[in-house]
């Protein structure tokens, strides 16, 4: 059965089982390829140059379809006072819209401060950004942090079959009713989980792209998983995968050893 677009969490943003990160200098015809195709999440970071490609798509397709692309963006120095509305109304400038969907604080490292959510509420409150969210290494701190401060709708929180820790510090933790939205990332491991681990016996099969992607996303919680394709040949693959739809028990299991093997 395939992957059909889902709620991200309590936010009501209709979603893609994919999102799309612009960081690896994928080509806007690819881009608007993947729209039409049915993924509507763009992750876009203004300030780093491969990223630029993504702003040039995404500035013809808003015009059009504002109401069915979600944006996601995030600030990765955020720590100075007024420092995140400067980045928010530096980004609505650079794609000429109104709002934000969502806004993350990038790259979270330590407890966030009360005067960087107090600033977080605020352009909420003007009508900058819809939702809020931040992304984060440590996972005991990104539950802490989301249920201290429940402004936070979306959690952008590594996952993959190898490091499976936010199934048991994160995943179990939340409200099935009201819970924080999942992005997961980093499903490939940096290219990791498709090497072959020290000891796993050369006979025996490694993961391929599908099947690291499709164990993200197989997870109940996980609303959305963000890729970072550089070709056309990988944006076509995501759609590939959204039809092929959730493993197997027996699919499960296998990636849940190898992932072991790949940790170990």
């Amino acid at each position: 059965m395939a992957f059909e677009r889902r709620t991200l969490g309590r936010t009501g943003l209709f979603i893609s089982p994919f999102g799309i990160g612009g960081g690896y200098r994928i080509d806007p015809t690819s881009i608007e390829w993947a729209f039409e195709h049915g993924i509507n999440y763009f992750f876009w970071a203004p300030w780093v140059p491969t990223y630029r490609s993504m702003e040039r798509c995404l500035k013809q397709l808003l015009p059009r379809h504002r109401d069915e692309i979600v944006i996601a963006t995030a600030p990765y120095s955020w720590l100075l006072p007024g420092s995140i509305e400067r980045s928010v109304r530096k980004h609505l400038r650079r794609l000429k819209i109104d709002y934000i969907d969502l806004f993350l604080l990038g790259w979270v490292m330590r407890e966030s401060q009360q005067r960087a959510v107090d600033e977080l509420v605020r352009i909420q409150e003007q009508g900058l950004v819809r939702y809020l969210g931040f992304s984060g290494h440590k996972q005991p701190m990104i539950l802490h942090m989301a249920q201290k401060w429940p402004i936070f709708d979306v959690l952008m929180v590594r996952y993959n079959a190898a490091h499976r820790g936010a199934e048991h510090e994160i995943f179990s933790h939340l409200d099935e009713k009201d819970r924080q939205g999942i992005v997961a990332f980093n499903a490939l491991k940096h290219g990791a989980m498709l090497k072959r681990p020290r000891g796993w016996p050369e006979g025996r099969s490694i993961p391929t792209v599908r099947q690291c992607y499709r164990f993200v996303l197989s997870h109940p919680r996980v609303d959305l998983c963000l890729s970072g394709p550089s070709k056309p040949d990988h944006v076509k693959e995501l759609v590939e995968i959204i039809e092929e739809g959730a493993m197997s028990p027996d699919e499960l299991s296998f990636m849940r050893e190898y992932g072991d093997a790949r940790d170990g």
